[in-house]
């Protein structure tokens, strides 16, 4: 990818300082007096301030070598950002104010390179930094950068996602562990055994074709795993203290539900292009308290455009943003978008939910 074309990944469509579309419901027996307050205060087109509040913009130092493009985020505690950037095989690492800390990793297979890197965090209780590279598996790197080596069992089971999992583990989730296998893992975060595993995913018969488009990821709050399948409208919520029992499953509460796929011989004959801009596919997943947030994503015209719903863990819906700002992560009750008025995703603004609107 030209990397002077990055802002394309993340830009807003023309309107995005116009009003942002919010469609909202609310809970009949949770809402009692309020819920008519808030469908009352949401009525139509409200603006991205009417839903959050703003408090900080973080603009992150660039220089000729470390290029905000892709950027996949890990906040930690202090307020720091770990970002794990594919399109520059990078890791970058941000004090809490945007300044670059330390930078390491380059495109390649040989030690401390990357081949698909998308996720970057430390290792729980150290200031070590464990990588996650969909071909390579999860690698581990000194605070400084020094590449360590790779964790056990982890090369080429292609995970898509690596989450804290506790003190002493991380979870892992994957899409071509074959079928019928388990997509979840829970892996000591020492050595990379798997521990225990779970969640056996769906598969839609056009999975195969589209498994460059298909993701497993989760996310850990409220007492649960919260689950999503790219290809899939439902959150799969796990019970957090034993992740191998069955999944219950909540269909997403979309105003605008995905379309059937069309049949794998289909699929083959579309052209890429033509393939990225049919898909409606979900992108991340995140808890606020014990809201969850469900990211989709639609590309129209080689633009991302990101849409949120907030739901209860019943599959309520609390309300939906339509175009706006990507959302990066959700920590300590605050989220972290793209600036909606940054062309490229170097800005990122921090904001706290109106949880009295939102039913946070």
């Amino acid at each position: 990818m030209d990397r002077a074309d990055r802002g394309r990944l993340t830009r807003l469509p023309s309107a995005a300082g116009a009003a942002l579309a919010i469609l909202v419901a609310c809970a009949p027996n949770e809402g009692g007096e309020g819920a008519g307050a808030i469908a009352e205060a949401l009525d139509g087109s409200v603006e991205f301030d009417d839903l959050f509040v703003r408090e900080r913009v973080v603009a992150l130092e660039e220089t000729a070598t470390a290029l905000s493009v892709t950027p996949f985020v890990t906040v930690e505690p202090t307020g720091g950002i770990i970002v794990a950037d594919p399109s520059e095989a990078q890791v970058r690492v941000y004090d809490r104010d945007g300044r670059i800390q330390q930078t390491f990793g380059s495109r390649g297979d040989g030690p401390g390179e990357f081949v698909a890197v998308v996720r970057a965090m430390r290792r729980p209780g150290t200031e070590d930094i464990l990588v996650l590279d969909m071909v390579r598996g999860v690698l581990s790197f000194s605070g400084s950068g020094e590449y360590l080596g790779p964790l056990a069992d982890t090369l080429f089971q292609y995970y898509q996602e690596m989450i804290p999992f506790g003190r002493l583990h991380i979870l892992v989730t994957g899409r071509r562990a074959g079928a019928g296998s388990p997509s979840l893992a829970v892996m000591d975060a020492e050595d990379g055994r798997i521990v225990a595993s779970g969640f056996v995913r769906p598969s839609p018969p056009s999975a195969e074709v589209l498994q460059g488009s298909d993701w497993v990821k989760a996310e850990v709050g409220g007492g649960a795993v919260a689950i999503i399948r790219a290809l899939s409208d439902t959150v799969y919520l796990v019970n957090a203290a034993d992740p191998t029992e069955p999944p219950n499953a909540v269909p997403i509460p979309m105003a605008h539900p995905f379309e059937p796929l069309p049949p794998p011989e289909q699929l083959m004959r579309l052209a890429r292009r033509e393939l990225s801009e049919r898909l409606v596919r979900v992108h991340d997943v995140f808890w606020l308290d014990q809201l969850l947030i469900v990211q989709i994503i639609r590309r129209r015209d080689q633009v991302d455009h990101w849409s949120l719903v907030g739901m209860s863990r019943v599959g309520e819906r609390r309300f939906e943003v339509e175009d706006g700002p990507r959302l990066l992560d959700v920590r300590d009750g605050k989220l972290l978008f793209v600036d909606p008025g940054a062309l490229v995703p170097n800005r990122f603004l921090w904001v706290a939910p109106r949880c009295e609107l939102l039913g946070c």
